[in-house]
């Protein structure tokens, strides 16, 4: 990756789109574009036609867009068919291509509290040739943890001390800076425009996410994450496959007191939550979950000390209905419409080790 320019951005939920030039030379650009990290392009599917009604939402996928232009009289341009991955990501092109204003100083992407105002860090490269120009944005997240407040540093200088082998050491002092993302990619645009005959000109545009949650947090695409959630509940409810629990396997069957709970009920009761929509969406049924690490036996005594803390205490925000069940024999948790907030606790770590060390706390309930 050979770095052009680099930017900060902010998307708000209104489309608005807030961006800074960083004002590197040339030089600093080259010795940046030896540690960022392209991303892998392995097994990304095309969901350019999937049918919305079909779409099982990937984590990772990418969506493109061609067109032919002539003139203004004679383009086979349509709006309606570019995907809204592809429209967010064109803007934000268009926007680096008006605005070259600046970063005056660090501090200026820093809000009172010392958060960062802008969430992405964005590097813009370019291939040209005779007959063809590609232009490329990649994000980066700038996460909390590449702020830098307060600091001094030592660096290395070019001059030795004395006769010595040993390099000179500079002391400097960062005030608030930040470390440039160099890895984890959330999602990159591409614009590829071919010269044809008679000066018409083929356009192809390709968006590729490599993070499909935090793109969707990123450029509040509140429906994506909605499908995510939706999709995870598709996964527990699927007959040949399932998503299971427990290092034990349990399934998750959705029922009311007698029969199985209309599949529709339980997306509606999630997606009318916000929280409930972004454990369901996050949560993947990975080795490295909590609820994944223990077995039925742990799990029942999590329900266990619910069903005790409602019990003994006036105080608890939930009872004894919002409670699953699960029978161990058959290797199964039961989930009725009120009861999804605990299977919702369950998934998220933290929430079940504090259950598991009787420290209850269930967030959807308060």
């Amino acid at each position: 990756m050979k770095i052009k320019s680099a930017y900060v951005l902010n998307y708000e939920s209104n489309g608005k789109i807030n961006t800074l030039k960083l004002p590197f030379e040339e030089e600093q650009l080259d010795n940046l574009s030896n540690f960022v990290k392209n991303p892998s392009d392995n097994r990304i599917p095309d969901i350019t036609d999937t049918n919305n009604e079909n779409f099982n939402s990937p984590k990772r996928y990418s969506v493109h867009f061609n067109w032919k232009y002539v003139d203004d009289q004679n383009s086979t341009f349509n709006e309606e068919n570019k995907d809204p991955q592809i429209v967010i990501l064109e803007n934000l092109f268009s926007k680096f291509n008006e605005n070259n204003n600046l970063l005056q100083k660090s501090e200026d992407i820093f809000g009172k509290n010392k958060e960062f105002l802008y969430s992405t860090v964005v590097y813009e490269t370019e291939e040209l040739s005779d007959k063809a120009n590609t232009q490329h944005l990649y994000l980066y997240l700038l996460k909390k943890s590449l702020a830098v407040s307060n600091r001094v540093g030592l660096f290395s200088l070019p001059k030795r001390i004395g006769s010595t082998k040993a390099h000179a050491l500079e002391a400097q002092e960062v005030t608030d800076g930040f470390y440039l993302p160099q890895k984890d990619c959330v999602c990159s645009f591409h614009k590829k425009i071919v010269e044809g005959n008679k000066k018409a000109e083929n356009v192809v545009e390709t968006v590729k996410v490599y993070d499909g949650l935090t793109f969707s947090e990123l450029f509040c695409l509140e429906e994506m994450r909605k499908q995510y959630a939706e999709n995870t509940i598709d996964r527990f409810n699927d007959t040949d496959n399932p998503l299971t629990l427990t290092r034990d396997k349990v399934k998750v069957k959705f029922m009311t007191d007698t029969n199985e709970l209309d599949i529709e009920k339980v997306k509606n009761r999630i997606c009318n939550d916000d929280k409930l929509v972004t454990t369901f969406a996050r949560f993947k049924g990975t080795k490295s979950s909590t609820i994944q690490k223990i077995g039925i036996d742990k799990l029942e005594q999590a329900l266990d000390r619910l069903k005790a803390y409602v019990e003994s205490d006036a105080t608890a925000k939930f009872s004894i209905i919002n409670i699953p069940s699960i029978d161990k024999e058959k290797l199964e948790i039961f989930v009725t419409e009120d009861q999804v907030p605990i299977l919702a606790a369950l998934l998220e770590n933290k929430v079940i080790e504090r259950i598991l060390d009787k420290s209850i706390r269930v967030p959807y309930f308060e």
